[in-house]
């Protein structure tokens, strides 16, 4: 019954889209189902970007990819800077024989976990900014929600607010939790990141260090699997490049910080000569991590 008196609003919503607002939809149940259906019905005239917000290990690389390669059907992700990436949206749209009159976000959960923080907050605002051809729309469920946009970013969104209750279950928003392994993941990404929160600026650096170097070596070997690690004298050697570990004794202690926490974690090497030191977290969740990290 609810849901067919949303739909009645179907036409406002694209109303509202097209005069250059962006939607935000609060409410009480899953938002889900009539906001794919009204993208489905109203919104064919332009591609459409579905991110699921609530997803623990989504990184704004994720989200650029799905805008730019799939949405504007660019051969690749473009520049890795946020502001190169931006533009390319901005020169996209300005092309006299642009394909599209405009592109579609819709957003799951703009509030879900791994999209609070102020970094990720900073590049979907700027994103929704960067060109009147781009449309969010999007849903909240946490009550405190508003809090995370001040001034400055409420102007760039744009938003108009809707009431979208609807009393569905949100079974496809905590379905991951019913893997294991994601919901392990998940709750040790954010006890990672209190962690880091807690840590100096050199303890970061180690941290860092470590998780770039699985990031590149799984990225090359084409896995996600995470479990590639370095040995204690790489390890030091590289923090020690970096001027991360004035000493061996201050190295080890730096370490035993993060072993206490399960953070970095030893395994035998393959060849059998020594300990091999790598973060227990695939790739993805890596990302998302530093991301994150101040």
């Amino acid at each position: 019954m609810l849901c067919r008196l949303h739909e009645h609003h179907f036409q406002q919503w694209y109303f509202e889209l097209r005069a250059g607002f962006n939607i935000l939809f609060y409410g009480f149940g899953s938002k889900r189902r009539i906001l794919t259906r009204f993208v489905t019905e109203y919104l064919g005239d332009a591609p459409v970007v579905v991110i699921n917000g609530y997803f623990p290990t989504l990184t704004a690389r994720h989200i650029f990819q799905k805008v730019l390669v799939e949405g504007l059907q660019l051969p690749s992700a473009g520049p890795p800077h946020l502001t190169d990436q931006l533009a390319l949206i901005r020169d996209y749209f300005a092309q006299p024989d642009c394909p599209w009159p405009c592109l579609y976000l819709l957003i799951h959960n703009i509030d879900g976990p791994s999209l609070r923080s102020e970094r990720m907050q900073n590049t979907l605002s700027q994103l929704a900014a960067c060109s009147p051809h781009v449309h969010l729309i999007a849903s909240i469920d946490h009550i405190q929600a508003p809090l995370l946009w001040d001034s400055v970013r409420l102007s760039q969104y744009q938003w108009v607010w809707h009431d979208l209750t609807t009393y569905d279950p949100y079974t496809a928003e905590t379905s991951f939790e019913n893997s294991l392994m994601v919901q392990r993941q998940e709750v040790s990404a954010t006890g990672i990141q209190y962690v880091l929160a807690s840590l100096t600026s050199n303890a970061k650096g180690v941290f860092r260090v470590l998780a770039n170097y699985q990031i590149d070596i799984e990225r090359s070997s084409g896995s996600t699997a995470g479990g590639n690690g370095l040995s204690y004298p790489t390890f030091y050697a590289k923090c020690r490049e970096k001027f991360l570990a004035s000493s061996d004794v201050a190295f080890r202690a730096q370490l035993t910080e993060f072993r206490d926490h399960k953070i970095i974690q030893s395994r035998k090497a393959t060849d059998g000569n020594g300990d091999v030191l790598y973060i227990p977290l695939d790739v993805d969740t890596l990302m998302a991590i530093l991301e994150n990290m101040p």
